[in-house]
């Protein structure tokens, strides 16, 4: 999810047949609620998601351990876990042996996005990769964690002061 934006529902539900490591790409079609297969939540969350480094990197050691089951996280009977509150207790296991408090597990969803938007990723691209109908969502849900310090808000009046090829700094 940190490394994709993906829901939690996604991540159980994704089969090898989703992942083109070739195209870097995740196929997002279906979610596992309560152990039933389903459509995801809206139309556009039915999409690719672009597999960044971190997300190709962990899918390629996961290949290593489930590679011979059909989907690419299992239980230890090798079938789809039924629900994303198991890997809610996992996430919660490694936060408390970090010494982190507890957190919602979609905290990692928003992480993604909010990380992106505050290195200056198009909208527009992240917005297509969480299923976001369009990108006042985006706006409306990932925005408010963006905060910038006195620095970083004059340098950007400054580039876009020499964009418009006025430098008075």
């Amino acid at each position: 999810m940190f490394s994709s934006g993906m829901r939690p529902g996604e991540i159980i539900a994704l089969t090898w047949n989703d992942i083109d490591f070739d195209k870097k790409q995740i196929t997002v079609n279906k979610t596992i609620t309560n152990g039933r297969v389903g459509l995801p939540k809206t139309a556009t969350s039915v999409r690719k998601v672009d597999m960044l480094p971190l997300a190709e990197f962990t899918l390629q050691e996961q290949l290593k351990t489930t590679k011979k089951f059909k989907y690419v996280f299992v239980n230890s009977k090798g079938t789809n876990i039924y629900s994303h509150s198991f890997i809610g207790r996992k996430f919660n296991a490694v936060l408390d042996k970090s010494n982190i408090p507890h957190r919602p597990l979609y905290n990692l969803r928003h992480t993604f996005a909010s990380h992106l938007l505050i290195q200056g990723e198009d909208i527009t691209w992240i917005s297509k990769n969480l299923g976001h109908t369009d990108i006042s969502i985006t706006m409306k849900h990932y925005i408010k964690y963006i905060k910038e310090n006195e620095e970083t808000r004059l340098a950007k009046i400054k580039k876009i002061g020499e964009n418009f090829g006025i430098d008075i700094f």
